[in-house]
């Protein structure tokens, strides 16, 4: 029988899927238990809602989570936070869930027949008694909850999809104003533009200024998460060396996700037997940008010439001091001030961002950099 494929990405990890992390996690919990909020810090796929999620499912608390990625209008942040409360009920037990909800919902009983048998078919569903219209209402049915069911986390990921709604100041100032009073109820926020998050949470004039306690979630150590994925590679016959993995995993600047990703790919260029080498990693990049392209190669068309060719330096220099010898000498004849104007426009479109403390660059995905490194091979800037 052929062994599975154990790498997996895309989707969130807990459990025995789960590795790492023991500290941060106790330190959540900590924070979870006394009811304080959070802010969790951290680069695109670096593992930031896989961690809080495991950190909940250990203390075995209801969550409501609502993910708020490129939420475009208040009724659909709604639609969503309704789901969420739709995945909410699931996790209690069927009488405490109608009690928990209070005036909110109330049960409703259904009965059907299955044709030609004529067997009666029984459901329970629930309505919206007092409808979730806004998300005062969606704080509100959070706080009655907590209050009839104790341990309840709120987790809103990509909460700053919330900037890009017409209203969202006062949407925000709505929600700081009504979070601020629920003292035993922890809400966790997280999301994958830094920039974005700071400007939410460290902008004195942003509402949220200051409200939750900053959590930084960093790369995994490579020598916690290397032996882990050398003994999967072995486990389906595959030999690999493990400072040429160090080097995949730094190269993908220690983005979980990604290197999952590319781990995933690998195995499945390779057979049982096979050393994994400069050939396969081809192969594997090859399966990872097949399905990427098309949005690359639009990235691409949006730029201008100029903004183009110092994308495209970036990658060949990683990144490394946009304004400095070097650059400029892989970039050929362009002006600081060019360089400049193209680096606002590549942090607007959130292609890379500037790590704190440093004057280099990073790309938020690290694969389209590898991209734009291949084509360089093939054409001349």
């Amino acid at each position: 029988m052929k062994p599975q494929n154990p790498f997996v990405y895309g989707r969130i990890v807990t459990g025995k899927e789960f590795f790492g992390r023991a500290k941060l996690i106790e330190r959540m919990h900590e924070y979870i238990l006394a009811g304080q909020n959070i802010v969790v810090f951290g680069e695109r796929r670096v593992g930031k809602t896989s961690l809080i999620s495991e950190a909940i499912q250990q203390l075995k608390l209801p969550c409501l989570k609502v993910d708020f990625y490129e939420v475009r209008t208040e009724r659909e942040m709604i639609i969503r936070a309704i789901r969420g409360i739709e995945r909410l009920e699931k996790q209690v037990p069927f009488f405490n869930r109608w009690i928990a909800l209070g005036k909110r919902a109330r049960g409703s009983i259904t009965q059907t027949f299955d044709q030609p048998s004529m067997v009666p078919n029984v459901s329970f569903g629930a309505y919206f008694e007092d409808p979730i219209s806004t998300i005062t209402d969606l704080l509100d049915y959070i706080h009655a909850f907590q209050a009839k069911k104790k341990g309840v986390v709120a987790f809103f990921d990509e909460f700053q999809g919330l900037l890009g709604l017409e209203n969202a100041l006062s949407i925000l100032a709505s929600m700081r104003s009504e979070i601020q009073t629920h003292e035993h109820t922890p809400y966790i926020f997280a999301g994958s533009i830094r920039r974005k998050m700071h400007e939410i949470f460290m902008d004195p004039k942003h509402p949220f200024y200051k409200s939750a306690i900053p959590l930084e979630i960093g790369p995994i150590d490579f020598s916690e998460i290397g032996p882990i994925i050398v003994r999967l590679f072995e486990s389906g016959g595959r030999k690999v060396d493990s400072e040429q993995l160090q080097g995949l995993y730094e190269m993908l600047y220690g983005n979980t996700g990604d290197f999952q990703q590319l781990c995933n790919a690998l195995w499945e260029v390779s057979k049982p037997g096979q050393m994994l080498g400069k050939n396969t990693l081809q192969d594997a990049l090859d399966v990872v940008w097949e399905t990427e392209i098309p949005i690359y190669a639009a990235y691409r068309k949006s730029l201008t010439q100029q903004q183009n060719r110092v994308l495209q330096t970036l990658a060949l220099v990683d990144g490394k001091e946009p304004f400095g010898g070097q650059f400029r000498k892989v970039a050929g004849d362009i002006s600081p001030g060019t360089v400049q104007k193209a680096l606002v426009k590549l942090e607007e479109m959130d292609l890379v961002f500037q790590p704190y403390s440093t004057n280099d660059y990073r790309f938020y995905a690290p694969f389209f950099k590898l991209w734009l490194v291949n084509q360089a091979s093939y054409s001349t800037l």
